[in-house]
């Protein structure tokens, strides 16, 4: 080597510009983020502790109730909640905000849809393409199941135009396929029979019809949680069977060129309503986790099994009961990859009384491990949501409170998953100058040549 440019593969650049994730000092070693910034790399990682964090943080006060769907922009690292105002008739509204790593939140104002009167619940997802927020619901006045994508700004949330899915319609479930960038939709139509359709979803709130098929026919299914399977690159698919049985059936859904879908599983362990809770996959073992309750006459058992799928045939491995005390049929879940573990997020409810319950899950073959539980004393809680700041190995809670009878204000709290929290293996390259926090600045890649700091050497 005559030269320092021999470090260089043939073709290869050497400065790149970069939009920083907080503030970045000349020389900095950085890693490249999942939305496209960089920030500074963390040798060793932060270590945190499983459990709730701080006290409940009011979103927005409310005498009438919510209830919630909440999603994690990753681009943006905003949480933004959408839910039905009981205070203003109902209707559909979204506010977009930040939680910090202690509990405290700072949220926008509140936006309103429209003066449609939604019946709406957990039903809303993030759209890592299109960047924006999409979301399911009924519109009562008009019975209907509608789909309307939102974009994000600095704690604000533009609604673009709502687009009807199908009416008469109810129980709208919201799901989305990676590899073949669709939105799920899922509902019970007419009173006939249950379907689940497929969309595109653009920037600017445009909506792309690309197929549909029947679930489970003649049968009524609602209460809908929808995953990926990247084994299979196909979606599983949960639902209540509300036609006499009312247990939990999986489908596997094929969305590659329009839409399949299989003839199901029945995940039912116990006679009784059953209400699915969330699917979600192991990324590091490839396993898919399906949570839901099956409750008694006197109380609720929450279950969670393993998944698999090929094609759209499902098989279901032993359930394992996640939680003995009293629950009601509301919750959610996911996967943390820097905790490596399943998180199901509940109500610890003692007919009295209802506090924010988390519980710790990990897959061990096809078997399930049931970690710690965590609850949270909220003196009175319902409908709580959940979403993923992988980033930050936690989960961030919205619920309502139930704490006297004209309370009913909308609340946050996070959840940290233990473990450590490292983008070492993210490194891209140091940082050429000084980049303040949001603003552009150039990094030289690994593989080129610095422009400061090698005053000492000639090429």
């Amino acid at each position: 080597m005559t030269n320092l440019s021999d470090l260089f593969p043939a073709g290869a650049g050497k400065q790149v510009s970069f939009v920083a994730s907080g503030t970045l000092g000349s020389g900095d070693t950085v890693a490249l983020n999942s939305n496209g910034t960089v920030s500074v790399v963390s040798a060793t990682g932060t270590t945190v502790t499983s459990g709730f964090v701080g006290s409940p943080s009011t979103v927005q006060a409310l005498t009438s109730g919510a209830e919630p769907a909440i999603v994690f922009d990753t681009d943006t690292n905003q949480v933004v909640i959408m839910y039905k105002d009981d205070d203003n008739s109902g209707y559909l509204t979204g506010v977009v905000g930040t939680v910090s790593t202690d509990g405290t939140s700072s949220f926008g104002t509140p936006v309103v849809l429209s003066t449609a009167v939604t019946d709406f619940y957990k039903n809303a997802l993030y759209h890592p393409v299109s960047k924006v927020v999409v979301m399911t619901y009924k519109n009562v006045s008009s019975g209907a199941v509608e789909g309307v994508a939102a974009s994000i700004g600095n704690k604000t949330l533009t609604f673009y135009s709502p687009q009807v899915i199908r009416s008469p319609a109810v129980g709208p479930g919201i799901g989305y396929n990676v590899n073949d960038n669709v939105i799920l939709i899922s509902y019970y139509y007419n009173a006939t029979d249950s379907y689940v359709r497929t969309y595109t979803v653009g920037a600017t709130g445009i909506w792309g019809y690309t197929g549909q098929a029947t679930i489970g026919s003649g049968i009524e299914l609602e209460s809908y949680s929808i995953g990926y399977d990247s084994i299979s690159q196909n979606c599983l698919l949960l639902a209540q069977n509300q036609s006499g049985s009312s247990r939990v059936y999986a489908f596997g859904v094929d969305t590659s060129s329009g839409v399949t879908v299989g003839a199901g599983v029945d995940l039912g362990a116990v006679t009784g309503s059953g209400v699915p809770f969330f699917v979600a996959e192991d990324t590091a073992q490839n396993k898919v986790v399906c949570c839901y309750v099956s409750p008694t006459t006197s109380n609720g058992k929450v279950y969670a099994r393993v998944l698999s799928l090929s094609g759209t045939t499902v098989t279901a491995y032993t359930a394992t009961q996640v939680y003995t005390p009293s629950v009601r049929d509301r919750g959610e879940g996911g996967y943390s990859s820097t905790g490596s573990r399943f998180v199901y997020v509940g109500m610890n409810y003692d007919f009295s009384t209802a506090d924010l319950l988390a519980i710790e899950l990990t897959v061990s073959g096809t078997s399930i491990v049931v970690g710690n539980a965590y609850i949270s004393q909220t003196n009175g809680m319902f409908n709580p949501t959940t979403a993923l700041d992988n980033a930050n190995s936690r989960f961030i809670t919205a619920f309502e409170s139930r704490a006297a009878a004209t309370d009913r204000d909308l609340l946050t709290q996070p959840y940290n998953v233990s473990g450590g929290i490292t983008n070492n293996t993210d490194f891209i390259g140091i940082t050429d100058e000084a980049i303040s926090s949001a603003a552009s600045g150039n990094v030289t890649i690994k593989g080129g040549i610095a422009v400061n700091g090698l005053s000492s050497l000639t090429p």
